[in-house]
């Protein structure tokens, strides 16, 4: 983030676990859960991601969703 000079607010960190959703709000970014790796959705769940996706196709609309939310 810092390399491309990025506000952790415009950023999403992607994952499947509980520590990678946790870690993405430490750094103070959007998060996305992707049910289909290694965390179920409940585990998933309790992490609090910003969205929880089904499928990879359904990543690109989470993050255009957020964006309309940031601008």
């Amino acid at each position: 983030l810092r390399y491309w000079k990025l506000n952790p607010s415009n950023a999403v960190s992607i994952g499947d676990t509980q520590d990678e959703i946790r870690t993405g709000k430490l750094a103070g970014l959007h998060t996305i859960a992707c049910v289909w790796g290694w965390n179920d959705i409940n585990l998933l769940k309790k992490a609090k991601p910003d969205f929880i996706v089904n499928s990879p196709n359904q990543i690109l609309k989470a993050v255009n969703q957020l964006n309309n939310k940031i601008h």
